[in-house]
């Protein structure tokens, strides 16, 4: 099985992901590439295959979601009562940004810009919305994904085959209707939702039939010692240069499938990998919710300053990372403020 300490991990491979894509995948760079392979700089090589970052979250979620749906001998009831609380730390998380960055923008002389209109910040607030960060479209998309868990869940231990033949098919249309044909606020939203439940399923079919520990038992048999951790760079590599050549997101399972099962293998014969992903799984949801302001225009593109793509992404990681740090600390502050207020009411009482 996927232990919590290896999602953790994915999760740090994920974050890194998205700030690879999000800087990096262009040809038309706002820095200086310096290594070109072709007529092509390697730095587009690395964004273009990080656009698996989603689907490696989704997957994370899925394999997660349905141990604690089994553990919960499938009662929905009592699964949905942990699973709140999730979503509770998620948009405690989210309004502190929100708020944190709003006050920011008021700082810099920016908040009518920030703000828009009042309907324009409770849109963003109640999550319908995400005008002020683009990255927090998978805010409401992850809500509603834990919310219809135990009835997708029941569906897939009744009728897994059904289920399993259901997905790419929901895949494509959400899909076609999310990039090729159909724009509008719903539409999008069920688009985003329908893509990113079949990547959850990915997860729940990794959990449910033990795919990984197949996976690395036929590898274990095949593969000598020591070419292991090669032949596996060797397909990581390979991956990316074909993401190069097929740059869509439609093939993003498939790609984080790879890497997902490559890295895990990986990890699994050589733990020093782990360390640095599971720190950065640690922060990760912090750092998603708040690494696109670091370039974005309102905020001076802060992490563009650097010019150079290491220098971009080694300043985008820290400036992430401080931010996380700020909102542990605040949120530390807020439990302390409801502890004495709660002590102070029982005392009145």
């Amino acid at each position: 099985m996927i232990s919590k300490n290896e999602t953790k991990q994915l999760q740090g491979v994920a974050i890194i992901a998205m700030l690879c894509l999000h800087l990096f995948c262009t040809l038309e760079p706002s820095f200086i590439p310096l290594v070109y392979i072709g007529d092509t700089p390697l730095t587009y090589f690395i964004g273009q295959a990080a656009d698996c970052c989603v689907m490696i979250y989704c997957f994370c979620s899925g394999y997660g979601l349905m141990a604690s749906y089994i553990s919960s001998k499938e009662n929905g009831k009592e699964y949905l009562k942990g699973r709140l609380k999730g979503i509770f730390r998620l948009l405690k998380s989210y309004w502190i940004v929100l708020f944190l960055f709003g006050i920011t923008a008021a700082i810099l002389g920016k908040a009518a810009e920030w703000l828009v209109s009042p309907v324009t910040f409770l849109g963003n607030f109640f999550t319908f919305w995400y005008t002020y960060n683009g990255a927090w479209w998978f805010v409401s998309t992850y809500i509603l994904m834990v919310l219809l868990s135990p009835i997708v869940f029941k569906a897939v231990q009744k009728h897994p085959i059904i289920v399993a033949v259901l997905t790419p098919f929901i895949y494509l249309v959400s899909y076609l209707l999310r990039f090729k044909y159909v724009d509008g606020f719903l539409i999008q939203h069920i688009a985003r939702l329908g893509m990113s439940y079949a990547e959850l399923l990915i997860g729940v079919y990794f959990y449910k039939y033990s795919i990984l520990e197949k996976c690395e038992k036929i590898w274990n048999k095949i593969v000598p010692g020591k070419i292991y951790f090669v032949l596996l760079s060797l397909i990581v590599l390979l991956t990316i240069v074909l993401r190069r050549y097929t740059p869509t997101l439609f093939v993003a399972p498939f790609s984080g499938m790879i890497f997902i099962v490559c890295y895990l293998l990986a990890v699994r014969k050589f733990s020093v990998l782990s360390k640095p992903f599971v720190f950065f799984g640690s922060h990760s949801m912090n750092m998603w919710l708040t690494h696109m302001f670091f370039y974005m225009p309102m905020y001076g593109g802060l992490a563009y300053y650097s010019k150079y793509p290491l220098l971009i992404f080694v300043s985008l990681v820290l400036m992430s990372l401080v931010a996380s740090f700020i909102m542990i600390y605040i949120e530390k502050i807020i439990k302390l403020i409801i502890k004495k207020v709660s002590i102070k009411n029982i005392a009145n009482s």
